[in-house]
């Protein structure tokens, strides 16, 4: 459900269990990191793999990258049907993308301005993408030549597009999550609760409602009677972002100089942050988790409301679902049983962690 961090996906149980899809590593032309992007870019160097891909070498491609970058894929295709397995892995290496364009190319304000418009290039080859495959390509497209320069990632983009199709994926979802990851480029701070709200609202919620409508159930505006459920998913997925900001700010801060804590809500500023992550004192680590406790209860409050998400769920889904929650849950349990040192260090499942929940989520028992 984010089974969405938002799924920014960020990875699901990685470190705890949010979905934030983290960067990924790779050696292939198709999905090169961090100072190799610009020379991966070059539809020249891309011109060889714009040769006809079928279905079933997309799909593969799809799994392989899957199962390659994210360590826990195989355990939720285990809880999943199977015949659901690549198309979960389309979406998942669309964001897994994404969230590399955003993240992997510096924290300069030329690397930014180069992510803004590597993400720009990869939402106009999405658009070209699945008009191609429903045969509706636009006359924009046609007469801007879009269509007919190199593709940067063809083998996701086709196994995308057949699932964007087969299941009636909502294209505005998709856009969402980048509008959020373009965000990202822009604003490195936050205030208060309500920003951090309307931003996880495109870079987590739509990737709860993408596993929702995979897994059969229709966007509310479809069939009103699933207005709740879709709710459900959001908080869940909300909650998840969440509990990702308040487990590694730190690292957030210091890798990408990006601070997703509510300072004006917390009474607390920027400098004072900076302080503390220097010298940790009883002082600070008071007046940290005096700031950072009312946070954790409210993400605890949108756990509570998404649980009315199993009533109605496609029992197909229950399993990953559940899965994801108690991952969230679980970071929410440590941070508070280290209490709430996180400015300081990073609380994490180990796999003996990993494997309870699994257990637990497999026999049904309350997490």
């Amino acid at each position: 459900m984010q089974v969405c961090s938002h799924l920014k996906v960020r990875e699901f149980l990685k470190g705890g269990g949010t979905i934030v899809v983290r960067a990924f590593r790779a050696q292939t032309v198709e999905h090169r990191c961090a100072s190799s992007l610009c020379r991966a870019n070059d539809p020249q160097r891309m011109s060889h793999v714009n040769e006809a891909i079928t279905l079933a070498q997309a799909r593969t491609w799809v799994r392989a990258f899957t199962n390659r970058h994210s360590e826990n894929f195989s355990v939720l295709t285990m809880v999943l049907p199977k015949a659901l397995h690549s198309d979960f892995a389309a979406v998942y290496a669309f964001c897994r993308v994404a969230d590399d364009l955003a993240d992997e190319t510096g924290n300069t304000p030329e690397a930014r301005m180069r992510s803004l418009l590597l993400l720009r290039a990869f939402s106009q080859e999405l658009f070209i993408s699945v008009e191609e495959h429903a045969g509706t390509k636009s006359n924009e497209v046609k007469e801007g030549g879009g269509a007919d320069k190199a593709k940067q990632w063809p083998h996701l983009f086709v196994a995308l597009s057949d699932t964007i199709q087969r299941h009636q994926l909502t294209l505005g979802l998709f856009t969402d999550l980048l509008d959020a990851f373009m965000h990202d480029q822009r604003v490195r701070r936050y205030e208060t609760w309500d920003q951090l709200i309307a931003y996880s609202a495109k870079s987590a919620n739509p990737v709860g409602r993408l596993v929702l409508i995979l897994g059969g159930h229709r966007p509310p505006r479809e069939v009103a009677e699933n207005a709740a459920l879709f709710a459900a998913s959001d908080h869940i997925c909300t909650a998840l972002q969440l509990a990702n900001f308040w487990q590694d700010p730190r690292r957030d801060f210091i890798e990408r100089d990006r601070i997703y804590l509510p300072l004006r809500d917390m009474g607390r500023s920027e400098e004072q942050l900076g302080e503390w992550m220097e010298e940790e004192t009883p002082e600070a680590r008071r007046l940290y988790a005096d700031a950072l406790r009312p946070l954790v209860d409210r993400t605890w409050g949108m756990f509570r409301e998404g649980d009315a998400i199993f009533s109605t769920l496609n029992p197909d889904l229950h399993l990953a679902v559940r899965l994801f929650a108690a991952g969230g849950k679980a970071i929410l349990r440590k941070i508070e049983a280290m209490d709430y040192r996180t400015l300081w260090a990073r609380p994490r499942l180990g796999k003996i962690g990993k494997g309870l929940l699994i257990a637990r989520a497999v026999l049904g028992l309350r997490l």
